[in-house]
């Protein structure tokens, strides 16, 4: 058991300070409380990464790249934060792709040093682990 005479000015200082550099156990709390996305990402990479399926079709395929600017959609929102979910392993998904697109395609990652797969409308990538393979007849093409 702890020594409460010792533990108790610890705790006491931690609640006080919480947050702050002044807190010990800053290293223990930094970062919490966490954002919704961020409680999302985790789970689901976590429901994954368990063997669980996720189907995501279009912008619910986007979201869990790493990159939400793969998409064809001009910012009209002004959108600043294009990190996605990230749960595909480093992998960013751009959706509804036909063939006069991939050569735009082919610079994006390039420039922005990621991984892009290209999925036509009639086309998908089952997704497990660091592996994918496509299914469909149309275009799916990594970058």
């Amino acid at each position: 058991l702890q020594d409460m005479e010792r533990f108790r000015p610890y705790h006491i200082k931690h609640h006080v300070t919480t947050g702050s550099s002044e807190d010990p156990d800053l290293t223990l709390t930094k970062g919490y409380p966490t954002t919704v996305i961020s409680f999302i990402r985790k789970t689901l990479r976590d429901y994954i990464e368990r063997g669980g399926v996720y189907y995501g079709g279009s912008a619910g395929a986007i979201i869990c790249g790493s990159r939400l600017d793969t998409h064809q959609d001009k910012n009209t929102v002004g959108w600043q934060d294009m990190n996605g979910m990230d749960v595909l392993n480093g992998l960013s998904v751009a959706c509804h792709i036909t063939s006069e697109q991939l050569s735009d395609l082919e610079t994006k990652p390039k420039e922005n040093s990621f991984r892009l797969l290209a999925l036509a409308e009639d086309a998908g990538a089952i997704i497990k682990g660091n592996s994918y393979h496509c299914v469909g007849k149309g275009i799916c093409k990594e970058f």
